[in-house]
């Protein structure tokens, strides 16, 4: 969905009911961190590792504090459960379980309590048949039954032709016990599948909802995608047309609704014509890093910026880094808002994860949190070495693979897309035949001699 649309719009409303203030949050514009951590969910690690050790700051002694050890368990390939325990005395803490379904996704938490393990709070996220997420759910065990806390859900609607043409979102009201709707969408579609704009509608004081926002999909000669947008704005029965976006680059991803514009310079109009009040632009990393600039046209006619992220991979489409930079009057001061550091070791594994936010009275980043991932302890010493020019073939195959360019003895392992650890083997030489033939038709992934291969196993 288009959640940049929004601004213009909402500095024109002077009041909205909570339902209405509650709906609009999530289409801020400078709602950015959200929408990096959607945007990133390609950059997860291949595979979770064995062990990962979580540790706090201490703000005290100036050290990062060890507080606890997940210890990930696979079953049937799949992410089963994660055990976490005390790091020094490995007594039981809690755990994870982790379950999945084309529909549903589920994590339990569950603390020990001395004898046992008892239920603590759980997430629950479902999907349609067609793979779009269709609203989560936060829950928490209270006198034996689970009571929700927190809730999203979106109903959608579809044409014939299995396009969007509706969309209603809710929220769940912890003080009312009820879900309540934010918004609903009716999505317009042109005769060549082209998107045609689409019309808000938001609660009213009675409860029922009423139309305030369209935005109007216009293309040039040459566009695939829409290259401006005008928004109107529902006012004393009338529409009346309040900004417009001039759109000079889409994103290369989809969403529920539709690609989001990724650079653009956005106008309003008050009375007088169109005037510049915003633009964004992203710039382009290597290896699909980016960097994202919100900027507000001042009274004297130049861009100052407001705030930027930026996200940048490895060569190995490893995610390095992500941050958010904030920026004070006139551009002169800058600061961060969060600051995400990975690290991985010569296999593509991460290693590490700091977490860090900005502390205004130290004028500097403050670390939060950190992860780390210890090497798995079979790892032989060619995980140092230069790696090697494996190959691969047939691929796809029946479930013989022959690999070539092992040194003998180097240590192999087969992951599927999940994670989990599949196959271990031993090479017998350069020339080694890897046997996936019990394994299901599907991805994997081998690792072995420092380097990472995509097998399909038909």
């Amino acid at each position: 969905m288009i959640r940049t649309l929004f601004s213009s719009a909402l500095l024109l409303c002077f009041s909205f009911t909570y339902a209405q203030q509650r709906g609009f949050e999530q289409y801020q514009p400078k709602a950015v961190k959200e929408n990096i951590q959607k945007k990133l969910l390609r950059s997860t690690p291949t595979f979770l590792p064995e062990i990962e050790k979580r540790f706090q700051w201490n703000l005290i002694n100036g050290d990062w504090d060890s507080t606890e050890v997940l210890r990930y368990v696979y079953d049937n390939g799949e992410l089963d459960t994660i055990r976490i325990t005390d790091p020094v005395t490995n007594a039981p803490i809690g755990r994870e379980i982790h379950s999945r379904t084309p529909q549903l996704e589920e994590v339990l938490r569950q603390t020990y309590n001395g004898s046992g393990y008892e239920n603590e709070s759980r997430r629950q996220v479902f999907y349609n048949q067609f793979g779009y997420r269709l609203g989560e759910e936060l829950q928490v065990w209270n006198n034996n039954a689970w009571e929700i806390t927190e809730g999203d859900k979106v109903t959608l609607e579809y044409t014939p032709e299995n396009r969007i043409s509706a969309a209603e979102f809710q929220f769940w009201d912890a003080q009312l016990s009820a879900w309540m709707t934010e918004v609903k969408y009716f999505v317009g579609w042109m005769n060549d599948g082209r998107f045609d704009g689409f019309l808000l509608q938001v609660p009213s004081e009675d409860g029922t909802l009423e139309d305030y926002l369209r935005i109007d999909a216009q293309y040039s000669a040459a566009a695939v995608e829409a290259d401006s947008l005008y928004i109107e704005l529902q006012f004393m029965g009338s529409w009346v047309e309040v900004a417009r976006y001039i759109v000079s680059r889409w994103a290369n991803y989809d969403d529920v609704l539709i690609a989001e514009p990724v650079t653009f310079i956005e106008q309003t109009d008050l009375g007088n014509g169109f005037t510049n009040s915003g633009r964004q632009t992203r710039v382009d990393l290597p290896n699909g890093g980016y960097i994202d600039t919100y900027e507000t046209f001042t009274e004297d006619n130049t861009w100052a910026i407001d705030v930027s992220d930026e996200v940048a991979f490895n060569e190995n489409n490893d995610l390095l880094y992500e941050r958010g930079y904030e920026y004070g009057s006139g551009s002169q001061m800058v600061s961060y808002w969060d600051n995400y550091i990975y690290n991985y070791d010569v296999q593509n594994r991460r290693t590490e994860m700091v977490f860090q936010t900005y502390d205004f009275d130290a004028e500097g980043l403050v670390n939060q949190t950190r992860s780390v991932y210890p090497q798995y302890l079979d790892v032989t010493s060619a995980s140092a070495e230069k790696p090697i020019a494996l190959k691969a073939y047939p691929n796809p195959s029946a479930g013989l693979v022959q690999l070539e360019g092992l040194k003998s003895g180097v240590q192999g392992r087969v992951f599927n897309l999940l994670g989990a650890e599949v196959l271990r083997f031993q090479a017998q030489g350069e020339n080694h035949t890897l046997d996936l033939s019990k394994l299901p038709s599907g991805v994997y992934i081998l690792e072995a001699g420092g380097k990472n291969h995509r097998l399909v196993k038909q």
